[in-house]
């Protein structure tokens, strides 16, 4: 970094595909330092704070009332996780009560309570340095993700892994459910980013929800169809007119 930096002194550094230990890691070592970014944590993170916001004030809400399940624990999962806890934070929500309101699935399922109910695979697995934080102990380790919906009373998913089918048939209404709830929010989202999870069918739910990226139908007949929002397509073209600017080119 100091060598190009030291060449190209104007430069923005983007770190682009890095695992995730290291991709946290190095953003966290360079960012107050050197004009760098990671695009698969702040690129996709922006862009999912921003639907997320606008949905909520759509519903006459705020994003303070989402209750998120999220389908991974990579860098790009935990990285829009904690841009939307910072939205929450900005928002008046102390960062602990934000981070409460989280359910992160792995391929083992939810990363919780190491309490035995479902074998602690995550413990087990050994959790790395950038998951410990994501551990949620109002629920066990291990436990599916159609019972971390119901027992979280998530409003929100959020699929940020590369595992097919992980938001089945079953899933997706149980969060529609989830959302009539008393003490709920009107707020029903259900957002794939870059589309890691495709939908195979239009689901049928008790209300579609107000933002998705795959065709949805209330049992009233209100369809939604998919809307995409690209990090590639909103956020690397805004840095590069800013470069350029700077540059007064």
């Amino acid at each position: 970094m100091h060598a190009v930096f030291s060449r190209w002194p104007d430069v923005v550094v983007q770190f682009e595909d890095f695992e995730s230990q290291k991709a946290i890691k190095l953003l966290d070592k360079y960012r107050n330092k050197y004009r760098c970014f990671n695009d698969d944590i702040q690129g996709t993170g922006c862009v999912t704070l921003a639907g997320l916001l606008s949905a909520a004030r759509n519903a006459g809400s705020s994003i303070k009332d989402l209750k998120i399940v999220c389908a991974g624990a990579g860098s790009a999962g935990l990285g829009v996780c904690s841009q939307i806890v910072d939205g929450m934070v900005a928002a008046g929500m102390s960062r602990e009560d934000a981070m409460s309101r989280f359910v992160i699935v792995t391929s083992q399922g939810v990363l919780g309570k190491q309490d035995g109910a479902h074998g602690d695979p995550n413990h087990k697995r050994g959790l790395s340095d950038d998951r410990v934080p994501w551990v949620n102990d109002a629920i066990s380790d291990g436990t599916s993700m159609l019972d971390a919906v119901k027992l979280s009373g998530a409003n929100c998913l959020l699929g940020l892994s590369t595992i097919p089918g992980i938001f089945t048939k079953e899933v997706r209404p149980a969060s529609s459910l989830a959302c009539g709830r008393p003490g709920c929010s009107a707020v029903h989202i259900e957002l794939a980013v870059c589309a890691k999870i495709p939908p195979r069918s239009r689901v049928i739910t008790p209300r579609p929800p107000l933002l998705a990226l795959w065709p949805s139908t209330g049992r009233g007949g209100d369809t939604r169809e998919p809307s995409v929002a690209h990090r590639d397509a909103h956020v690397q073209p805004h840095l590069q007119v800013r470069m350029l600017a700077r540059a007064g080119l």
